[in-house]
Protein backbone atom coordinates (compact mmCIF):
# COMPACT_ATOMS: atom_id res chain seq x y z
CA UNK A 1 0.00 0.00 0.00
CA UNK A 2 1.29 3.65 -0.90
CA UNK A 3 2.21 5.83 1.77
CA UNK A 4 0.40 9.16 1.62
CA UNK A 5 1.73 12.17 1.01
CA UNK A 6 2.76 14.09 3.81
CA UNK A 7 2.22 17.86 4.18
CA UNK A 8 5.74 19.73 5.45
CA UNK A 9 5.23 22.97 7.20
CA UNK A 10 8.11 25.47 6.94
CA UNK A 11 9.51 26.76 10.36
CA UNK A 12 9.62 30.60 8.86
CA UNK A 13 7.44 31.20 5.68
CA UNK A 14 9.11 32.49 2.32
CA UNK A 15 8.55 34.24 -0.53
CA UNK A 16 8.54 33.05 -4.13
CA UNK A 17 7.25 34.13 -7.48
CA UNK A 18 4.76 32.77 -9.45
CA UNK A 19 5.73 31.78 -12.98
CA UNK A 20 2.35 30.31 -14.47
CA UNK A 21 -0.66 32.05 -13.03
CA UNK A 22 -2.81 30.16 -9.96
CA UNK A 23 -6.20 30.39 -10.06
CA UNK A 24 -9.84 28.84 -9.30
CA UNK A 25 -10.69 25.90 -9.64
CA UNK A 26 -7.38 24.04 -9.91
CA UNK A 27 -5.76 26.82 -7.63
CA UNK A 28 -2.17 24.87 -9.14
CA UNK A 29 0.06 27.20 -11.00
CA UNK A 30 4.32 27.47 -10.95
CA UNK A 31 6.49 29.17 -8.48
CA UNK A 32 10.00 30.40 -8.81
CA UNK A 33 11.75 29.66 -5.26
CA UNK A 34 15.08 29.63 -4.22
CA UNK A 35 16.06 29.97 -7.64
CA UNK A 36 13.66 26.95 -9.07
CA UNK A 37 10.51 26.62 -10.25
CA UNK A 38 8.12 24.23 -8.72
CA UNK A 39 4.92 23.07 -9.21
CA UNK A 40 2.82 24.87 -6.52
CA UNK A 41 -0.37 25.16 -5.25
CA UNK A 42 -2.46 26.63 -3.10
CA UNK A 43 -2.46 25.77 0.83
CA UNK A 44 -6.10 26.64 1.20
CA UNK A 45 -7.75 24.41 -1.63
CA UNK A 46 -10.62 26.92 -1.37
CA UNK A 47 -9.33 30.55 -1.96
CA UNK A 48 -10.76 32.37 -4.49
CA UNK A 49 -8.09 34.36 -5.77
CA UNK A 50 -6.12 34.47 -8.83
CA UNK A 51 -2.49 35.02 -8.56
CA UNK A 52 -1.09 36.16 -12.17
CA UNK A 53 2.84 35.94 -12.95
CA UNK A 54 5.18 38.25 -11.70
CA UNK A 55 2.98 38.48 -8.39
CA UNK A 56 4.78 37.11 -4.81
CA UNK A 57 3.23 34.51 -3.04
CA UNK A 58 4.50 33.14 0.44
CA UNK A 59 5.58 29.50 0.52
CA UNK A 60 4.54 27.98 3.69
CA UNK A 61 5.42 24.29 2.69
CA UNK A 62 5.33 21.83 0.38
CA UNK A 63 3.17 18.32 -0.34
CA UNK A 64 5.61 16.21 -2.22
CA UNK A 65 7.18 18.13 -4.41
CA UNK A 66 4.65 20.69 -4.53
CA UNK A 67 4.97 24.02 -3.13
CA UNK A 68 2.39 25.05 -0.67
CA UNK A 69 1.83 29.01 -1.09
CA UNK A 70 -0.69 31.79 -0.01
CA UNK A 71 -1.13 34.53 -1.85
CA UNK A 72 0.81 37.56 -0.51
CA UNK A 73 -0.49 40.19 2.03
CA UNK A 74 -3.58 38.17 2.38
CA UNK A 75 -2.91 36.72 6.12
CA UNK A 76 -0.93 38.58 8.81
CA UNK A 77 2.40 37.31 10.14
CA UNK A 78 0.92 35.93 13.19
CA UNK A 79 -1.51 33.82 11.15
CA UNK A 80 1.47 32.56 8.94
CA UNK A 81 3.26 31.57 12.12
CA UNK A 82 -0.07 29.83 13.39
CA UNK A 83 -1.01 27.86 10.33
CA UNK A 84 -2.63 24.64 11.48
CA UNK A 85 -0.78 21.32 10.51
CA UNK A 86 -4.01 20.63 8.79
CA UNK A 87 -5.39 22.36 5.94
CA UNK A 88 -8.39 24.43 6.82
CA UNK A 89 -10.81 26.45 4.62
CA UNK A 90 -9.71 29.66 3.36
CA UNK A 91 -13.30 31.23 4.10
CA UNK A 92 -12.15 29.93 7.73
CA UNK A 93 -8.62 31.84 8.30
CA UNK A 94 -10.25 35.11 6.28
CA UNK A 95 -13.12 34.92 9.16
CA UNK A 96 -10.92 34.47 11.83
Amino acid sequence: MANPIQVELFPEPCIGNVVETIEPPECRGRVRFRATQWPARFYYLDCPLTVKPGSAVVVVGMEGITLLVIPDGYLSDAQLRNLPPSQRTWQDIRSA
